[in-house]
């Protein structure tokens, strides 16, 4: 892990934080591939960068919204205000929240099609997702549960002097040295997978599914990545409340499988049964 980066330039010391260059690098990387694939949707320069703008800026309000709500007692303790300027204190499915109602008023707004809209921008985000994920690693924070795993990572410094001050910690695992599971790298190795998945699938309903399958990638990817984070969430370390933890989370997760896996059911299920039944009925009068 490398939470700081140290560099020597013409005998000055620049010290950059790990989290906030991987923010700006995530935030940079998926806004500049919406921004193209907007444009190759037919919208303006202009339309499309206002709509990144406003997507991005409804995106990050919306995360800082809900981790307030969900974390208020912590908030109001600490005194840290709602609105802090700082990189931190988000939660991701309020910013998809947020984004997703953004980007269905922008699409109406440029009269373009909302679901193609979610499909071409499915990539986009989940690579973003990857690259802050990849920060969240190298800063130490999002880290997973303590474990004597093989598959396990270091703890960050700061947070292993911490608890390894606490004599019930030491004497558990037995060294100072505390490992834990490497959630943030769970996280980004399943985004790189449900991209995979996405791209094949997306593949495979091009030459074998007729009829109108868009939002189909966007679903198949919503309900992969809520599948990953309610799997993931067994292994993170959080100082969530019980009913966040064990209510909250689960339910929002089960709840977007669930309704992206009837949204996919009702494009491609009944569109390829529809297409059989007619075929059949076609191939039937052919033969008369």
């Amino acid at each position: 892990m490398l939470p700081e980066i140290s560099l020597s330039v013409m005998g000055a010391q620049i010290h950059i934080h790990t989290y906030d260059l991987f923010v700006w690098l995530s935030m940079t990387a998926g806004l500049a591939m919406a921004y193209v694939q907007l444009i190759r949707m037919g919208t303006g320069r202009i339309a499309a960068a206002l709509t990144c703008a406003v997507t991005c800026a409804s995106f990050l309000l919306g995360a800082r919204v809900l981790n307030y709500v969900i974390n208020y007692k912590k908030y109001t303790e600490a005194g840290i205000p709602l609105f802090i300027m700082k990189s931190g204190y988000f939660s991701l499915y309020g910013g998809m929240a947020a984004s997703f109602l953004a980007l269905y008023i922008s699409s109406y707004r440029l009269k373009a099609d909302f679901l193609e809209l979610m499909d071409r921008l499915t990539v986009p985000f989940l690579l973003s997702y990857f690259v802050m994920k990849i920060g969240c690693f190298l800063n130490g924070c999002c880290y997973g549960k303590m474990t004597k795993s093989s598959f396990s990572v270091p703890l960050p410094l700061k947070e292993q002097a911490e608890l390894a001050a606490s004599p019930l910690i030491s004497q558990f695992f037995g060294s100072p040295e505390i490992r834990v599971y490497p959630a943030q790298l769970m996280e980004a190795s399943a985004a790189i997978l449900i991209i995979a998945a996405v791209l094949l699938a997306e593949r495979l309903f091009r030459s074998k599914i007729k009829g109108n399958t868009k939002g189909a990638g966007f679903a198949l990817s919503a309900a992969l990545l809520s599948l990953s984070r309610l799997v993931i969430l067994q292994f993170r370390s959080t100082s969530y409340s019980y009913a966040v933890l064990n209510i909250f989370y689960p339910v929002l997760y089960i709840s977007v499988i669930a309704v992206s896996a009837a949204f996919l059911c009702s494009r491609l299920c009944l569109r390829n049964s529809d297409f059989l039944s007619h075929g059949y009925e076609d191939h039937s009068a052919d033969s008369h």
